[in-house]
């Protein structure tokens, strides 16, 4: 699944790689430096929005390459709207991603 946000800038639109597990959904955003001032805060309410009333998830899991440099801007960013990191072991993921989850 595809996740297509639209920006206030109309030249700009941010694709999201998603898909459900049972009640989850998983997603890997675009690059952090991809986001324009309050762009990011309302696509993540819009996505949290999207799982619980259209998709019946559960639980929303942002996937991050813990390589990547913006990926500690990324990790705050989402705590601030109330993410928190998940176990390693939680979803027995690749080791170079960092997990970080929302229940509904």
């Amino acid at each position: 699944m595809a996740i297509i946000s639209r920006s206030i800038d109309p030249q700009r639109v941010n694709l999201w790689s998603a898909f459900t597990l049972d009640t989850i959904l998983f997603f890997q955003p675009p690059a952090y430096n991809a986001w324009v001032d309050d762009d990011f805060r309302t696509c993540i309410l819009a996505i949290l929005e999207l799982a619980e009333n259209r998709l019946s998830c559960e639980k929303v899991v942002v996937c991050l390459n813990k390589h990547s440099p913006d990926a500690a801007d990324f990790v705050k960013a989402l705590m601030y709207v109330g993410f928190e990191l998940c176990h390693p072991k939680a979803y027995e993921q690749n080791q170079d991603f960092l997990l970080v989850g929302y229940e509904l």
